[in-house]
């Protein structure tokens, strides 16, 4: 105890050399200025995120529809489930074997990538029969259309949440200003 006693002030003795002042300054401005770069870019992210989903929901499909990668197709094709082997390793493009989809297996395909109509596109990609590049081309777009859907309803759902909060917080600080205010 008594070491971090005289340490302390053997360091308290040592405030003129280290320029406290200075650093305490620049402390304080280089703090501010993280909380404000940091402010400044979740702002432009959020603008980001609101611009895309004041776009109409066809049109956030067709501007994106490319951006989705084929892992993410992969993915979604996967969650399907029921297709058998040969036809998904073809679809997933692990094969180029001879495959095909019976109607069961078309239909779940078309299922789950069915779009609102608002989206636009309402084609069925799949049928039963041999699988081909472009049916797995068309298969692939569509996947990719649904994908986009997905991800264009969770941007609606964030934006409303931040919203929520936003009205909230707001709420909340004109019930504390009116609490001040009847107590003062």
């Amino acid at each position: 105890m008594a070491n971090g006693a005289t340490q302390a002030v053997e360091n308290a003795t040592r405030l003129s050399e280290i320029g406290f002042p200075e650093f305490t300054a620049k402390l304080i401005t280089d703090t501010f200025n993280a909380i404000t770069s940091s402010y400044l870019n979740q702002t432009a992210q959020y603008s980001g995120v609101v611009q895309a989903v004041s776009q109409t929901l066809q049109d956030y499909i067709n501007n994106t529809a490319d951006d989705i990668s084929a892992d993410e197709i992969g993915a979604f094709l996967l969650g399907i489930g029921g297709l058998n082997d040969d036809a998904l390793n073809f679809l997933l493009g692990d094969s180029t074997a001879a495959a095909s989809l019976n109607t069961t297996e078309a239909a779940a395909i078309n299922n789950a990538v069915a779009l609102p109509p608002a989206a636009g596109l309402r084609t069925a990609p799949a049928s039963s029969g041999n699988l081909t590049n472009t049916k797995k081309q068309t298969i692939s777009q569509a996947i990719a259309r649904r994908v986009a859907n997905n991800k264009y309803d969770l941007l609606q759902t964030m934006v409303r949440q931040g919203a929520h909060r936003k009205q909230a917080s707001v709420t909340l600080r004109v019930a504390a200003f009116k609490s001040l205010a009847a107590s003062g």
